[in-house]
């Protein structure tokens, strides 16, 4: 009877079978190896790492909880490597991402790392970890302290490191910004220079030990300073704006900063840089985490935290020059602001804005390049941007303005009238909205049991608080936890509001729900462009085609005909996607 009620057990259980296996059976490990970003000089941080764990396990120095009497294999495919990626962040480390789908596909049974900072520097990612491992029944070794996530009393142990290691990283960047501010306030090079400038060593005959800071000055560039006096003399003394300079600089093969090609955002930073005239200024924005995003986001600090420094030995540009080009910008701005939407102002009617109803929502098939209107005869061409203004594109077809428009519309007018769109349209919608109704209380009791678990850890940090513990860490820890409750409460009300209940749309009544087209055309042209280009998952490819003598374009791609009703949920819960390849007339301009 014993033996039938343990055959039931392991049946019921077979994920508790992997722990009574055979005394020296064997057990796959992964490793997961980080370079952290402070140490990219010493490119052997990592094998470091590896040999040190490969040492343990031959010298049986790390003992598993979970399988106590077997042998750990740690296979070379199995080790996961991230170089000079900072652990603050995850969707940037591509290996840390493998190494957590490889505990989902329980590729190994043990995870290694050299110790839990390897893993990441922010607490909340270091208790998600911790939580897959439990999760997918995986346990996780930090090997230089010996430390598994099955011991007793490990969830405090992981927290404790967590809370010491983001302490630590929020260290390492005040240090770096420091360090940084005094190599400012000393004229050394904190970075990239501005096109113009460049950064040499202040000795070049001395040898640069590891990890040596490079001590680099800034110095103008000789080759590239002149062609900086050119722009702004050009845009001073003449009526050529940002585009014709940009287009003069590209016509003589003058490089461009990065090795790109020059460019009217680029003439514009240029003009606006005021580096040029020795005024330096460091750290106007600061690296901060979006916890949100898991993400590092640029914001900007306040004024009274700028570093800012006049070196007259590194102007290119005189005050005089300066201010005319900065009294001509100051004009061009105020007549822009002022002449919007008047044809009679050198910005032309809407400048900036769509004039057409599918502008911005084509692109050529051979370069990627945007369509835009290159010329206004006949209502208008439009033509590959690249191959128009960049001169980077063969393609120098254009394509009626008005042949798009009259096709597109025509192809979406036949879409709507057609019974078989209709009925595919009321089939999709009628069996999306029974599935979300049919999961919705299981959605609830997934919700409950996540506020359960936060809640939890809402009371973990109140209680290291109140025993004597505060930091910046377990501050934004308790943040974190109260945003995502709040969250979950939302979505639960939200949830808990619908009530379940059969739901038919015919095609008629889906046809009632659908915008009239003639409407929208008749009347704001940006209104109905911003409408149009939310039809689109993708931009309309443009591929010039030739007949003959005759030329012509073929428009490909998707359209999302659920953007065209008017109910919200429509457009939300029903995915209808149609391809399309109308000709469109085109031809050489």
């Amino acid at each position: 009877m014993n033996q039938i009620l343990d055959n039931i057990v392991m049946k019921m259980d077979r994920g508790t079978a992997i722990k009574r296996l055979k005394p020296g059976s064997e057990v796959y490990a992964g490793a997961y190896l980080r370079q952290s970003t402070a140490d990219k000089q010493n490119s052997h941080g990592v094998d470091e790492q590896l040999e040190f764990i490969r040492h343990r396990l031959s010298s049986e120095q790390v003992r598993s909880v979970l399988y106590p009497d077997c042998k750990i294999i740690l296979p070379d495919e199995l080790v996961f490597v991230d170089h000079g990626m900072t652990g603050r962040v995850e969707v940037c480390r591509d290996q840390y991402v493998k190494f957590k789908n490889a505990m989902r596909e329980h590729r190994f049974q043990i995870g290694l790392v050299f110790d839990l900072s390897r893993l990441t520097r922010e607490l909340g990612s270091l208790l998600d970890a911790l939580s897959l491992a439990d999760t997918q029944r995986i346990e996780l070794i930090s090997v230089s302290e010996l430390i598994s996530s099955h011991s007793t009393g490990a969830r405090n142990h992981f927290i404790f490191k967590g809370i010491a290691n983001e302490m630590q990283s929020e260290s390492i960047s005040r240090q770096t910004r420091r360090g940084l501010e005094l190599r400012a306030l000393s004229g050394k090079s904190t970075g990239m220079c501005p096109y113009g400038f460049k950064s040499v060593r202040e000795d070049p005959t001395k040898v640069r030990e590891l990890n040596e800071p490079a001590n680099k000055i800034v110095i103008i560039d000789e080759e590239k300073a002149p062609v900086v006096r050119r722009i702004f003399d050009l845009y001073s003394s003449s009526q050529m704006g940002i585009d014709a300079i940009a287009r003069l600089l590209n016509s003589e093969k003058i490089p461009a900063p990065r090795g790109k090609l020059w460019g009217g955002r680029a003439i514009w930073g240029v003009l606006n840089q005021p580096k040029y005239i020795g005024v330096w200024i460091y750290g106007k924005t600061r690296i901060v985490r979006d916890s949100s995003k898991d993400e590092l986001i640029q914001v900007h600090r306040p004024q009274e935290e700028w570093v800012k420094k006049v070196w007259e030995d590194r102007r290119i540009i005189s005050q005089a020059l300066w201010d005319r080009v900065h009294t001509r910008l100051e004009k061009v701005e105020r007549e822009r602001k002022e002449a919007r939407n008047k044809p009679d102002s050198l910005w032309g009617k809407n400048r900036g804005q769509a004039n057409h109803l599918f502008s911005g929502t084509m692109a050529c098939s051979e370069c990627g390049g945007n369509f835009i209107v290159i010329s206004g005869r006949r209502g208008g061409y439009a033509g590959c941007h690249n191959a128009y203004r960049k001169k980077t594109c063969t393609n120098k077809k254009g394509v009626q303005v008005s042949w798009v428009e009259n096709s597109l519309l025509n192809l979406f007018k036949g879409w709507l009238s057609d019974p078989k769109s209709l009925q595919i349209m009321s089939e999709r919608f009628n069996r999306k909205m029974s599935e979300k109704l049919s999961v919705v209380p299981k959605r609830i009791m997934d919700l409950e049991k996540e506020l359960e678990k936060v809640e939890k850890g809402i009371l973990r940090f109140v209680t290291f608080l109140s025993e004597g513990y505060p930091s910046d860490a377990v501050t934004e820890g308790l943040k974190r936890e109260e945003t995502r409750k709040n969250i979950i409460l939302s979505q639960l009300d939200h949830l808990k509001a619908e009530k379940p209940k059969s739901v038919l749309m015919t095609p008629f009544a889906i046809k009632d729900e659908l915008v009239n087209l003639d409407e929208i055309v008749k009347g704001n042209v940006q209104k109905a462009n911003i409408f149009f280009q939310r039809l689109f998952p993708s931009p309309i490819k443009m591929t010039p085609k030739q007949r003959g003598r005759k030329y012509f374009y073929e428009a490909s791609g998707e359209v999302n005909l659920t953007r065209l009703a008017r109910d919200p949920i429509l457009k939300r819960d029903v995915l209808y996607r149609l391809s399309y390849r109308p000709a469109l007339q085109g031809g050489p301009l």
